[in-house]
């Protein structure tokens, strides 16, 4: 993590009805919650992994289905998870987001989906460091 960390953020999107992977996946058990990355990890841990590279926890929320809190909370210790009492889609998702960092001094954040398998993670956070600098330069949506 470099010097400007401390300003940067990460909301990891952890929604979901468990319909994608059916029979696996259910509305108690959706994608991000089965192990599917490397190592037997789940995605959402595996996303989480990979946010932890680029901001400390205090720095990361979880926002998820209100059903799925205690779940999501297991899977990412000591990190924020807000259950939306209603799903309503990504970008109001990212809006709420946009104002609980705003509430804790504002910054760049980065927006990660929770079901996504990424395996080249020094790749990723080469590319996230690059975006989340240009983001602190200009405003800007990357």
């Amino acid at each position: 993590m470099n010097e400007t960390a401390r300003e940067r953020h990460v909301l990891i999107l952890a929604g979901g009805r468990g319909e994608r992977f059916w029979p696996w996946s259910r509305p108690e058990r959706p994608k991000q919650l089965l192990p599917l990355a490397r190592g037997g990890r789940t995605l959402l841990g595996a996303t989480l992994d990979r946010a932890l590279r680029l901001v400390p926890r205090e720095r990361i929320l979880v926002l998820t289905g209100r059903e799925l809190v205690a779940a999501v909370e297991r899977e990412c210790p000591g990190v924020a998870v807000v259950g939306e009492p209603v799903g309503r889609n990504t970008a109001p998702a990212i809006g709420a987001a946009a104002a609980w960092i705003a509430g804790r001094g504002g910054g760049a954040f980065a927006v990660l989906p929770s079901d996504h398998l990424i395996d080249d993670v020094d790749a990723f956070v080469a590319d996230a460091d690059r975006a989340f600098a240009a983001a602190e330069t200009e405003p800007a949506l990357l």
